[in-house]
């Protein structure tokens, strides 16, 4: 059931439906974050312990006078400007005697691919995914990333129907992608993240919008600022029930399928956190959505910024918009904190919902890292997906089981989610909150933005 929009949300939601259906006819949406400099643009990665279990060492003389033990992180190549004294060549603090975590997969896979050959497959992707989609058995497109760094169009049908595709389209690779349903990520429960926590309650953790009917789990996200006031952000679907919630609802933490053998009710007073504000409007008419997205009005006594302590920490308000090979992480209520690569960008997909099915556009797929390792599960919808440096890059709210031992998530890019947000709340500098001065206990990812980098130890930036 739809609801009447406010003059402000209406327009917002006028705003965003333009430019979906631009998106589909011409290409990505840009939203309103700032140009980054050129010397701001993603890097191609160089070096990610993470992923390669591997320290950068350039100078053999300077290697062997190091003090960090085996397995220890070793940062940076060119000493940082002003430091001086022992460890001056790290580019970027190194806490000393922390391992590194454990090697998972050689930094070759997926590199990051050259921008000229990915406008190439994106360029062709929004041109033909029109048709492609029209075919019967086809679902989605993708401009796609393969572990050997090739791109190609990535075509989604549904593994019943055979449609036929054409090999290539000017050059262009094309890939056909069966599978099940790409579905929304709730689920019913419970390690901490689960339960009831002390306020204000971290990101990552259990909350839903607190409805007798609503059976399910779902993930507080992070904490926006605005001019004077804070938000909570998650999905529509999980803090405005796709649609169907009144602002003003109440949002509860924990989820009401925290406790499914109590009836799943969990509705008292000493649980709730906050009150649905806003939604980006699901639309199920074959209109492209942005994102499923949704705020609540919170105290910053009732929301926090923060992971738990195995957590990443604290997000920082600088936006990384998503680009392939780019290496990411998430803190979310039933996986707590996982790894990935970004390895679809201008997703376009169809998905189920309860109200009926939407049309996606403007989306990014998330591989797990190692591949048996998924990046998400039900439960984790509404996460944050963050880079390595901790910047913001997505919002996750879907997942598909691709087989028995792989597993791939979508996020709505956050520059979109901001953008919608700031128009319709009417907050012009409504931001991720990185505002606190000190970083709780978390693995944190530090170093140049945009550059792929592993989490480090907890410290102060």
């Amino acid at each position: 059931m739809s609801l009447n929009l406010s003059p402000k949300r209406w327009l917002a939601r006028l705003l965003a439906v333009m430019l979906g259906t631009a998106l589909l006819a011409t290409g990505t949406v840009r939203a309103d974050e700032p140009e980054p400099k050129k010397s701001e643009r993603p890097l191609e990665p160089v070096f990610d312990p993470v992923f390669s279990g591997e320290q950068p060492v350039n100078d053999p003389a300077k290697a062997k006078k190091s003090v960090a033990p085996k397995k220890t992180v070793v940062a940076g190549k060119k000493p940082a400007a002003g430091v001086k004294g022992k460890g001056a060549r790290s580019a970027r603090p190194v806490a000393p005697k922390v391992a590194v975590p454990v090697a998972i997969d050689d930094p070759g896979d997926y590199p990051v691919p050259d921008k000229k050959t990915v406008d190439k497959v994106r360029a062709v992707n929004q041109r033909i995914r029109k048709d492609l989609m029209a075919k019967d058995g086809v679902f989605g497109t993708a401009t796609a990333l393969l572990e050997d760094g090739s791109v190609v169009l990535r075509v989604y049908v549904d593994g019943f129907r055979k449609p036929v595709l054409p090999k290539q389209v000017d050059g262009v690779q094309i890939v056909s992608h069966p599978g099940p349903p790409i579905v929304t990520e709730q689920a019913l429960g419970k390690p901490t993240r689960q339960q009831r926590l002390p306020r204000p309650v971290p990101i990552g953790t259990s909350s839903i919008v607190s409805d007798p009917d609503v059976c399910a789990s779902g993930t507080y996200g992070t904490r926006l600022k605005g001019r004077t006031r804070f938000y909570g952000l998650s999905n529509n679907h999980v803090f405005a029930n796709e649609n169907e919630a009144p602002i003003g609802t109440n949002i509860v933490q924990p989820s009401q399928g925290e406790d499914p053998e109590n009836n799943c009710e969990v509705e008292f007073a000493e649980n709730v956190i906050g009150s649905l504000s806003d939604f980006y409007e699901l639309l199920f008419d074959g209109t492209p959505n942005l994102m499923d997205a949704a705020v609540i009005d919170a105290s910053a006594n009732f929301i926090g910024s923060t992971t738990l302590p195995d957590g990443y920490g604290h997000p920082t308000s600088t936006v990384n918009p998503a680009f392939l090979g780019l290496r990411v992480q998430k803190y979310g209520r039933t996986t707590g904190q996982t790894f990935g690569i970004v390895t679809e960008v201008d997703v376009t997909f169809v998905i189920g919902y309860s109200g009926g099915d939407a049309l996606m556009a403007d989306n990014i797929t998330i591989t797990g890292f190692p591949e048996e390792t998924p990046f998400s599960q039900g439960g984790d919808s509404g996460s944050l997906v963050v880079d390595m440096n901790r910047n913001p890059v997505g919002l996750h709210f879907a997942g598909q089981q691709v087989s028995a031992t792989k597993k791939i998530s979508f996020s709505n890019r956050i520059e979109n989610v901001l953008a919608y947000f700031r128009r319709s709340l009417g907050e012009p500098t409504l931001r991720i909150d990185g505002s606190s001065p000190v970083v709780p206990p978390g693995k944190l990812g530090t170093g140049n933005p945009n550059r792929v980098t592993g989490p480090l130890v907890p410290s102060t930036p």
